[in-house]
């Protein structure tokens, strides 16, 4: 698949760039990110972040993730996050992170509408819904979503287990989980809910 540039009005999505190599490691350091994110690598070298460009272009290439870089169309392009749209098996996903610096501005929220819309619009989506998920306790990442119109459908636990980074413990995510549609269309969600 060709990569899809795409704008809104405070925000330019382009390809993740080897400029935003210092950006990638600072952010992927970040408490609250590695808090968030445990399968990141911890501590994320400059090396993680030329793997995850190198990557979101292949992804682009096979389709099966699309992910993009969020920049500030003021400010010369300044990088403040990554958004990022998954084709999984049964259902499409959503993923994102922001810069610390550009935490409580909009811009998350503003790229997921801008990504969302456009998704729809290409009928990208298998069944015109794009589900979230994220810890029960990441408040802000959720209060983000909400306010681009996700609704909650309720918590899952990982169908695969996860190897905690720091200490090898093997264990299974809980996941609040929204999607930007009514929850009754999501009545198959049984199984994973």
């Amino acid at each position: 698949m060709k990569f899809v540039r795409l704008s809104s009005q405070n925000l330019l999505l382009t390809e993740v760039l080897e400029r935003d190599v210092e950006n990638i490691v600072v952010a992927c350091n970040d408490d609250v990110t590695v808090y968030y994110l445990t399968t990141l690598p911890y501590p994320y070298a400059r090396e993680d972040a030329l793997n995850f460009i190198k990557n979101s272009v292949e992804c682009w290439k096979v389709g099966d993730v699309l992910r993009w870089a969020v920049r500030r169309l003021r400010a010369t392009g300044e990088f403040v996050g990554i958004v990022e749209l998954r084709k999984d098996q049964e259902f499409d996903s959503l993923g994102v992170w922001c810069m610390p610096k550009a935490r409580g501005n909009g811009y998350i929220t503003e790229a997921i509408q801008t990504v969302v819309a456009w998704s729809i619009e290409q009928n990208f989506t298998k069944i015109n819904a794009i589900y979230y998920a994220c810890m029960p306790e990441n408040v802000a990442s959720a209060s983000v979503v909400r306010k681009t119109g996700f609704k909650f459908l309720g918590v899952k636990q990982s169908k695969e287990p996860y190897i905690h980074r720091d200490t090898g413990t093997t264990y299974k995510y809980l996941y609040s989980v929204y999607a930007p549609t009514d929850v009754d269309q999501f009545s198959s969600w049984g199984e994973y809910l």
